[in-house]
């Protein structure tokens, strides 16, 4: 039985010093990428993309299977999708197995999907003995491919999408990619974090004013009129310190507000009207001057899914659960 998997906490660990990150390219030749120099994130080669349109799965056909159980698109809607296009000549795509391995049995119970695309010259018998060896039992397809992944010349290659089908990462990393992972099923969890980008320091007072189900509004006003007055005092470095740690706050809540919007389309268009509810209650309970163009965006839809009085009471519950989150 593998060890149990350790997941990275928080912001990936700076390592000092030089590093290499050795890959293979698509024939099995290696590759050396070297990183940034000391305290590099491991963020090496990634590209980290969001917003992206739903994501297609093509090639699931069983004719395609190299091992596992065969999966269909329907059966990825709403998942956070892990896929690893790797290649049986690459010796760190083959290190990499029973980690991702590892983070496939730690979260199958949850939204998550997770499928291999040997991608190097067909051979079935030493790809299936190679997985075998490994203890691989998630799918693994021949040249499976995922449109919106990104062009890629080493290996391995991971890409993660998240419950709406959107590229959350891309790289080469494996702790990177477990990382996106964790945050993409939090995320398809309803979980939202207002200062994911900035900190409290200089703000410490308005810390329970910004919270997800409270109204916002107030906070984001004080925070634009210490921007305002520093740009009236470009020589009082206090202002300027403060504006600084405003500005970042409002960026934040910004992106936050953009994401929910977007998830909350996503949700109505899939249909699903617990998230789709739930989401709705974030944002008009968080920013209430949002609520009229909500309503002319999606109140025909939020007043047909609160028909359904068990999506209404589930909504209700997860919404009430993540004002608990501080």
């Amino acid at each position: 039985m593998p060890p149990a998997l350790h997941l990275p906490q928080g912001t990936i660990e700076a390592i000092r010093g030089w590093q290499i990150l050795i890959c293979c390219n698509r024939m099995g030749f290696m590759v050396l990428l070297a990183s940034m120099k000391r305290f590099a994130f491991l963020y090496v080669c990634a590209v980290v993309v969001s917003g992206m349109a739903a994501v297609k799965f093509g090639n699931l056909d069983t004719a395609a299977l190299l091992h596992g159980k065969a999966v269909k698109s329907a059966d990825l809607k709403g998942k956070v999708v892990l896929v690893d296009y790797w290649g049986v000549n690459c010796g760190p795509c083959k290190a990499a197995l029973p980690r991702l391995q590892q983070t496939w049995e730690s979260f199958n119970h949850k939204p998550f999907a997770m499928i291999g695309s040997h991608v190097q010259n067909p051979d079935d018998a030493r790809v299936k003995s190679v997985l075998k060896e490994a203890g691989v039992t998630y799918p693994v397809y021949q040249d499976l491919r995922a449109e919106g992944t990104p062009d890629f010349n080493a290996l391995p290659f991971i890409c993660v999408f998240d419950a709406h089908g959107r590229l959350a990462y891309s790289g080469h990393g494996v702790p990177e990619a477990i990382e996106a992972v964790v945050t993409a099923i939090t995320d398809s969890n309803g979980f939202v974090d207002l200062l994911s980008d900035a900190r409290l320091d200089k703000y410490k007072s308005l810390k329970s004013q910004l919270s997800i189900g409270k109204n916002v509004e107030g906070a984001m006003k004080k925070l634009k009129a210490d921007v305002a007055a520093a740009k009236k005092q470009p020589g009082n470095k206090v202002a300027q310190e403060k504006a600084a740690e405003a500005t970042a706050i409002l960026s934040s809540i910004k992106k936050t507000y953009e994401r929910l919007v977007e998830d909350i389309a996503l949700e109505v268009e899939d249909e699903d009207s617990v998230s789709a509810l739930r989401d709705y209650m974030i944002l008009t309970s968080t920013w209430p001057t949002a609520k009229a163009k909500a309503d002319e965006k999606w109140g025909a839809a939020m007043k047909t899914f609160a028909a359904d009085p068990a999506a209404r009471k589930k909504a209700k519950i997860m919404f009430d659960e993540l004002k608990k989150i501080k």
